[in-house]
């Protein structure tokens, strides 16, 4: 057994320049001491069903700070845990989510919960003397440790952002992430296919006289209008790179950030409370599913997350039937990468056909994995996700191994704290 012999955490800067946690702890095991470090991602288009990111609401930081979080962990969880001896991170994980029996972990918060959890999972697997991603693999993927320990393993597909919109920037367009998946099984090629077709893409839109400037998640903000004006010029990066045929596209649409109810609810603005406002049009679920036909004819959509609101489950229902069958859609405010959310809707109700899996949704690790279990046990396919306001911990690229799933999203191919996670991945491979 391991024994918790400190707990430090304190206040870092994301990637948007605002706080989150970040936590040490140091177990010892056999008189040698292991050191775990780990910081909390951030999110910008939140679902309303995610675990609380507890934010200070005070002067410092406009509000942002995350004081009471890092607070919680030094006042209240470090003397719940420190001297005492755990056999591994998930008993340590169920010992720490004791102390708030919140349903949405508004007690502590999930940023100051998540951060001890992430810790202590690289300290564990420092203390075993293995990779993180193994680790994670041996205490929640068995199915996948002798794989993993062979090397005969596989990487996931990049997701790569290179079109930010909606919250991610002030482009005016309503989808949020337009993204390039390359077609390789291998990540080094991965990479080189999307940072290509990024740098073409920003040639393009430098030629056409646009700002090349780019959103929280490195992708660029053209003033384009339309989503078809956007694959179109993404379709141009493709073919000019070299990369056509080896590239599919995907959506991230973030539907509840422009649902009529959302907007009254979040802006007090009037507006018809079941209908999208998309781009120029006011549209009811039918409509968005029309749209949505008519994008993957037209472009070969390999995917669609979160293409309806979150609480639209009868639009979502008949965008299951109509589309389910042909591409992935994914649930991200619609599941929050909760095992209660996924088992009601999407494997009882059976709505969409793959989940988004965030850490900070739910907030902690042990609980993360449950959500990927439950949904690939049940034919739900996982992709592993970063937020729009990251740090530079690769957690997630660990994640995406030990779980195997088949598919990561970390943003564009630019910015450090996007690219740190295909780094590791490359790292992994090259081992």
């Amino acid at each position: 057994m391991s024994s918790i012999s400190s707990v430090k955490a304190y206040t870092i800067l994301d990637s948007r320049g605002l706080p989150t946690v970040q936590c040490e702890i140091v177990i010892t095991l056999g008189g040698v001491q292991y050191k775990g470090i780990a910081s909390v991602p951030s999110g910008a288009s939140t679902g309303t069903h995610e675990a609380l990111e507890l934010r200070d609401g005070e002067k410092a930081f406009g509000g942002k700070g995350v004081s009471k979080a890092v607070n919680n962990v030094r006042n209240v969880i470090a003397p719940a845990i420190l001297n005492k001896e755990f056999n591994d991170a998930k008993e340590l994980d169920i010992a720490i989510l004791a102390l708030d029996p919140s349903q949405n972990k508004t007690e502590l918060g999930a940023n100051a919960i998540l951060a001890v959890s992430m810790a202590a999972h690289r300290a564990f697997a420092s203390a075993n003397g293995v990779e993180l991603y193994q680790y994670i693999s041996d205490l929640y993927f068995p199915q996948n440790s002798d794989k993993l320990k062979s090397g005969n393993f596989a990487f996931p597909r990049w997701m790569c952002n290179v079109v930010n919109g909606g919250c991610h920037a002030d482009s005016g367009i309503s989808v949020q992430e337009f993204m390039i998946v390359p077609k390789s099984d291998d990540i080094e090629v991965s990479a080189q296919i999307a940072a290509e077709v990024y740098q073409a893409l920003k040639k393009i839109l430098k030629a056409k006289g646009m700002v090349v400037a780019v959103g929280d998640e490195g992708g660029f903000a053209p003033k384009i209008s339309t989503s078809e004006g956007v694959l179109d010029a993404i379709k141009e990066a493709i073919v000019k790179s070299g990369h056509d045929g080896n590239c599919d596209l995907a959506l991230d649409v973030a539907a509840s950030e422009f649902y009529g109810k959302a907007i009254v609810e979040t802006e007090g603005m009037s507006y018809e409370s079941d209908k999208y406002y998309y781009q120029d049009k006011v549209l009811d679920a039918a409509g968005m599913i029309a749209e949505y036909d008519n994008l993957v004819s037209k472009y070969g959509l390999i995917s669609i997350e979160d293409g309806l609101s979150e609480d639209d489950l009868t639009g979502w229902k008949t965008l299951t039937a109509d589309l389910g069958k042909k591409i992935m859609l994914v649930g991200d405010d619609l599941f929050v990468t909760n095992v209660s959310r996924l088992q009601d809707i999407g494997i009882d109700q059976g709505i969409a056909n793959s989940i988004l899996i965030k850490l900070n949704q739910i907030g902690s690790v042990s609980e993360t994995c449950a959500a990927i279990n439950l949904a690939q046990s049940n034919g739900i396919s996982t992709v592993i996700s970063h937020r729009s306001g990251e740090t530079t911990d690769s957690f997630i690229a660990d994640l995406a191994l030990a779980s195997q799933s088949p598919f990561i999203k970390t943003g564009a191919a630019s910015r450090g704290e996007r690219l740190v996670k295909i780094n590791r991945l490359i790292e992994v491979k090259n081992r």
